[in-house]
């Protein structure tokens, strides 16, 4: 079977045809192609209504377009991430304030805390927030050894100073 537009043959059965998109209609016999019919006037050639249209100039038809290709067009489909778990984000606010607020080492302990219980969440699969609370966890580990460290620091300055004999204040 052939297409009517482009005739290139066309597979049995086919309800389009793969080079040009023309339904294919069952034709046979057919050699050459069927004429382009689309009427096309200049605008000034509009027809007024009553007059006939038959000894009027009809425009060249356009040139054979090139035949198109459809090919299956595949995207991914969205995934949505189930939202983040209130464990996970309370662990970070507390990390922070443990780190830099008014919750020096309780706000660390307590991101520690609820940064564990968001990380079992979301390995259950329930929640999300499983990056969330492994920042969280960072941050309270980082200030717990930062005041861990300054701690010690100060212990070896108060005890150099009582070492020398001096007081705190200058003594």
């Amino acid at each position: 079977m052939k297409c009517t537009r482009c005739l290139r043959e066309v597979e049995t059965g086919a309800r389009w045809c793969s080079f040009c998109g023309e339904p294919v209609k069952p034709v046979s016999g057919l050699t050459e192609p069927l004429p382009d019919t689309t009427w096309q006037f200049e605008p000034a050639d509009n027809p007024v209504a009553g007059e006939p249209i038959a000894d009027r100039p009809i425009a060249a038809p356009p040139s054979p377009e090139p035949p198109m290709t459809f090919e299956p067009v595949y995207e991914p489909l969205p995934v949505q991430a189930p939202p983040a778990s209130g464990m996970s984000i309370a662990a970070l606010v507390f990390s922070i304030a443990g780190l830099v607020g008014p919750l020096p080492l309780l706000g660390s302990v307590l991101a520690l805390i609820f940064g564990r219980r968001a990380l079992r969440e979301a390995a259950r699969g329930n929640v999300g927030g499983f990056e969330i609370a492994r920042a969280a966890r960072i941050i309270a580990w980082t200030s717990i050894v930062l005041y861990v460290i300054a701690a010690a620091v100060v212990g070896v300055f108060i005890g150099l100073a009582v070492h020398e004999g001096r007081t705190l204040f200058g003594g």
